[in-house]
């Protein structure tokens, strides 16, 4: 799916990318919004195609609020004008959950619950951790 000047908003939902049988992204293109509100992201596997993805450096926001992530890898790649995660749970989601350049205007992650099963291949990337205010437990 490719949102280019759109707004797309996902509320209450239960996602599940890298599924077996499952090849969809969504795309981000000029001046597009992205909210996901309320639901549940589940990774079932690991693969090179990311979620939420770009082709290049664009106006693109995504807001991520009120969530819980599970073992998702490659969850967003690309360059964007903003990423926000606010009050979100990330359970197992350590490796290459935000993948990005130095295009990233801003990455603001707040109030955020970190869960972390295994501390040995617990990784923190520096632009997923660039606030102070967040909490982190490690089972």
């Amino acid at each position: 799916m490719e949102l280019n000047n759109t707004q797309l908003r996902l509320v209450n939902c239960r996602i599940h990318y890298n599924c077996e049988n499952h090849f969809g992204q969504i795309k981000m293109l000029n001046d597009s919004y992205l909210l996901i509100n309320n639901c549940e992201i589940i990774c079932e596997g690991f693969n090179a195609n990311a979620l939420i993805t770009n082709e290049k450096q664009c106006q693109a926001k995504i807001f991520i609020q009120n969530s819980v992530l599970e073992n998702c890898m490659r969850f967003i790649d690309g360059s964007f004008d903003e990423i926000y995660m606010i009050n979100c749970d990330l359970e197992n989601c350590f490796d290459g959950i935000i993948i990005g350049g130095p295009w990233n205007k801003k990455t603001h992650v707040e109030s955020c619950m970190i869960f972390e099963n295994e501390l040995a291949e617990c990784i923190l990337k520096d632009q997923l951790l660039p606030n102070k205010n967040i909490i982190i437990i490690i089972k």
